[in-house]
């Protein structure tokens, strides 16, 4: 919808969304073949999923994604990551803030990834409980536990920097 608007007004944005949208759902479909992807590819079609909310917010959204070379080849569920990043973006651009500040970090500790997901606003009073997920965080739980058994961790909560974070830590 936001493309289809989007036409009439500004044309140019309007391709670059249309184009990156078309990313996006390549990789999407390409995903869905498989049941796990590295890092590097997750991300990718993470920043391209990114790219269409840039398209949409331009100076209203900043994005901001670290990966450890180390990490790009390590294999996650495919998909994983896309369904935080959407509710970061969804429930931040409602915020105080002229600009939204959407980060992906990811690290290597020991033998674990963390994977942090974070948005600059609304920061939450207190941690996220399972039973107050939504659709997508309900997903995300479902596929770590369904892949990783109890080896693995998934908290939504207050961000002590300010914000929200989606913490994922996986073996």
């Amino acid at each position: 919808h936001a493309i289809a608007e989007l036409i009439s007004e500004d044309a140019d944005r309007a391709t670059v969304m249309l184009a990156r949208l078309g990313d996006f759902l390549r990789h999407a479909l390409e995903s869905s073949k498989q049941p796990w992807g590295s890092v590097a590819t997750e991300i990718a079609g993470l920043e391209a999923y990114l790219a269409v909310q840039q398209a949409r917010f331009r100076d209203r959204l900043s994005i901001e994604v670290s990966v450890p070379q180390a990490a790009a080849a390590l294999a996650i569920p495919s998909m994983l990551l896309q369904p935080l990043a959407e509710n970061a973006v969804e429930h931040g651009r409602g915020g105080p803030a002229a600009t939204l500040v959407v980060s992906v970090d990811v690290t290597i500790i020991g033998e674990r990834l963390l994977i942090i997901v974070h948005n600059s606003t609304p920061q939450l009073t207190a941690p996220l409980s399972p039973g107050n997920y939504g659709h997508g965080l309900n997903n995300v739980a479902s596929r770590l536990h369904a892949a990783y058994g109890s080896a693995a961790t998934f908290r939504v909560g207050p961000d002590p920097r300010g914000g929200t974070m989606a913490v994922l830590e996986v073996p």
